[in-house]
């Protein structure tokens, strides 16, 4: 099965500067971009992180949860491409590169003006790896982590209770992909199975399923879906989603469920003073706190 070990620390340099210890996340404009100036300072930041030793016989990668706004990754010195975006997950196989110990992750992170959007708006974009970074091993046979920073299992729900998966395994062939759905309490609400292919899918009928009704009754359901090899699952992915339909009516406004709701809402930027675009999971869910409390229902 796949192990995720968040990374916290790193060695950090401006550009013609020394390296010093940094916390991850983290960004070089938490001070600078602040005060509303656009006076902050853009360019190339360094960072060195340390990788745990491989794990024989799995595969390993490197998950990147936001680094603003271009990033190209190094693992001992080999280069592993270039993300180009600061706000979406990325990934990087890492095993090639790997040593029995001793491995170095670079990260080489710009925030200067370039053509990559946006570059200029009400806000400051931070520069740095102001997310979550992870270091993934997986065994051979997985659920791809290179399908564009996704988990490679997708979920359609339909409000009839129709619920389609989709699945994109790799060294998968000869394996079956198992699916079971469970209600917010954990009841096995339906299952199904098929044999992997590159893509596959598997659709499961849900009875009389409960719909996800928004800030009134956000009910969710889980789908995982499991890699069974030799009886054994060797990999497994857990997704939450909800049974909901929506429409926009010109003159009545936005319908979910069948039923008008309507819509009042908050624009909110992911910034903190003294942090910036390195914050918590607390600062989010206090903010998320506090946008509930004044009585909003959306969120731009």
């Amino acid at each position: 099965m796949r192990i995720k070990t968040l990374l916290t620390s790193a060695l950090f340099a401006k550009e013609g500067e020394t390296f010093a210890p940094v916390a991850l996340p983290h960004t070089w404009n938490a001070i600078d971009g602040q005060d509303g100036g656009a006076d902050y300072w853009r360019g190339i930041g360094t960072y060195k992180i340390d990788l745990p030793s491989p794990t024989p016989g799995k595969k390993q990668y490197i998950e990147i949860q936001g680094a603003n706004h271009v990033a190209t990754v190094y693992c001992n010195g080999r280069e592993l491409g270039t993300h180009k975006g600061g706000f979406s997950t990325f990934r990087y196989d890492l095993t090639p590169a790997m040593k029995a110990e001793g491995n170095v992750l670079t990260v080489v992170v710009t925030n200067a003006v370039s053509d990559i959007y946006p570059q200029n708006a009400d806000f400051t974009f931070y520069g740095g790896l102001y997310r979550d970074v992870n270091f993934i091993e997986v065994n051979e046979t997985h659920y791809d982590l290179l399908k564009h920073g996704t988990s490679a299992v997708f979920v359609t729900p339909h409000c009839s209770g129709k619920t389609r998966v989709d699945l994109f395994p790799v060294n998968a062939a000869g394996c079956t992909l198992v699916v079971e759905l469970k209600d917010a309490e954990g009841n096995v609400v339906g299952t199904g199975a098929c044999e992997a292919e590159a893509h596959s899918h598997i659709i499961i009928d849900v009875k009389d399923p409960h719909k996800w009704q928004g800030m009134e009754d956000p009910y969710c359901y889980t789908a995982t879906a499991s890699i069974v090899k030799g009886g054994e699952a060797v990999d497994a992915v857990t997704v939450t989603y909800g049974y909901r339909s929506f429409r926009v009516d010109a003159a009545t406004g936005f319908w979910l469920n069948g039923k008008n709701v309507p819509l009042h809402g908050v624009s909110r930027h992911q910034d903190r003073q003294d942090k910036g675009w390195a914050i918590s999971k607390a600062d989010h869910e206090e903010d998320c706190a506090l946008i509930k409390e004044v009585g909003a229902n959306t969120i731009r």
